[in-house]
């Protein structure tokens, strides 16, 4: 069976860090020197100010740096991004992944030089020709003036096509694997169905989305989707790395481990395979 950092010699080089969902067990040994705790895609699976303490105080004591992951927020998320910030502090290796630009008010004013662009904003500003694909320039200029220094990457493609532009410019660059995020929407698949709870506040939340799992595919062969929560997942192979697409940081998201374990779901016009 794999493990969340099966993958750490095709990275040897770089930082390593660990997307750790699984705060109420224990940190896994050998992992990375970095934890990232929170979501890129639902605020309703951001860690209280409490647990965020507690995390922060186990993490330490195991020698792990911590780096708060956020997703796209609504105003009461926005609300709880600024608590949460305020407890994380601007200590030593303290890091927030902002994916809502109205979060960056609030950790532009506590971290001076902690923030990270997540994988969702740097994906809808890279700018794809025929020919190529980079980021506007007025977009970097930006990100500096704001001392944002790293960018995540979605998918090896995306990082190899602007590592040059990147270079030039000082920037460091993340990336996540193995799984690549496909799609997501305030529609939560794993809430009782279908339902829009990211936008409903009377809607209750039991993050039914920890323990459940789909596996779509379209056909016989199909590349297969992993659909967690309100997010759609696909998985990346080393056919996709490259010396351009080598980052800075690596961050290990592989919760998806053991697909046999899994549950399948049909998709229209296609497999339940």
């Amino acid at each position: 069976m794999r493990t969340p950092l099966s993958d750490k010699a095709l990275f040897a080089g770089c930082e390593q860090a660990l997307l750790w969902d699984s705060p109420k067990e224990p940190f896994p040994a050998g992992a990375a020197g970095r934890l990232y705790i929170g979501d890129e895609f639902c605020e309703r699976k951001m860690p209280s100010p409490g647990e965020l303490k507690t995390l922060q105080e186990e993490a330490s004591a195991a020698g792990f740096s911590i780096t708060l992951l956020t997703p796209y927020l609504t105003e009461k998320g926005v609300e709880v991004f600024d608590e949460l910030l305020t407890c994380l502090g601007s200590g030593k290796g303290s890091e927030v992944v902002i994916n809502d630009w109205g979060a960056l008010k609030t950790a532009g004013s506590l971290l001076s030089d902690g923030i990270v662009l997540g994988r969702l904003l740097v994906s809808s500003y890279l700018t794809k020709t025929a020919a190529s694909s980079f980021f506007p320039e007025p977009f970097l200029d930006f990100l500096e003036s704001r001392n944002i220094r790293r960018l995540e990457f979605n998918t090896p493609g995306h990082l190899a096509a602007v590592r040059p532009q990147l270079g030039r410019r000082g920037f460091k660059a993340h990336l996540y694997w193995p799984y690549a995020y496909a799609t997501t929407s305030r529609c939560c698949s794993a809430a009782r169905g279908y339902v829009a709870c990211l936008t409903d506040p009377g809607q209750p939340c039991a993050h039914e989305c920890a323990h459940s799992v789909a596996v779509m595919r379209r056909g016989p062969g199909a590349r297969p989707f992993y659909v967690r929560g309100n997010a759609y997942f696909i998985r990346e192979d080393e056919k996709s790395l490259s010396p351009q697409a080598f980052p800075d940081r690596i961050v290990f998201n592989d919760f998806f481990q053991d697909e046999s374990a899994l549950g399948r779901a049909p998709v229209p016009g296609g497999s339940s395979r």
